[in-house]
């Protein structure tokens, strides 16, 4: 980890919010992205399906403990959601369509931005 990204973790830790970790746009039926936080990585795309996007997203655990797992949602323009993962709660993932995009990010809950204060704490001691 840099230093400057040390300061933006602990200026996120200060400001008590969560911290943007990563967001993907899609404007193409079945256009896929990846997301990859937490201990999670995540493939999403999307169908048309009349005035609803079909929203698809595959997961998988990075350590291997489970299969993958699929949610699929009907989403109308002007939707929005937001959840954690079963036994993931460390990264909140939001999904939310306006028009003809679908805009998907995991954020850094306060529980993940909690273990990133423990590290910054002690590679700050190594240093």
């Amino acid at each position: 980890m840099t230093h400057f990204s040390k300061i933006l973790a602990a200026a996120a830790l200060f400001a008590g919010t969560s911290v943007a970790a990563d967001t993907i746009e899609l404007k193409d039926p079945m256009q896929a992205a990846s997301l990859h936080d937490g201990g999670l990585d995540m493939v999403v795309y999307f169908t048309e399906a009349g005035d609803l996007f079909e929203v698809v997203g595959t997961w998988v655990e990075r350590d291997g403990a489970y299969e993958p797992a699929r949610i699929v949602m009907g989403m109308a323009d002007g939707d929005d959601v937001s959840f954690t993962m079963p036994g993931q709660s460390q990264v909140a993932y939001s999904f939310a369509r306006s028009g003809d995009a679908l805009t998907v990010s995991a954020d850094l809950t306060d529980e993940q931005v909690t273990a990133l204060d423990d590290g910054i704490e002690a590679a700050l001691l190594v240093e």
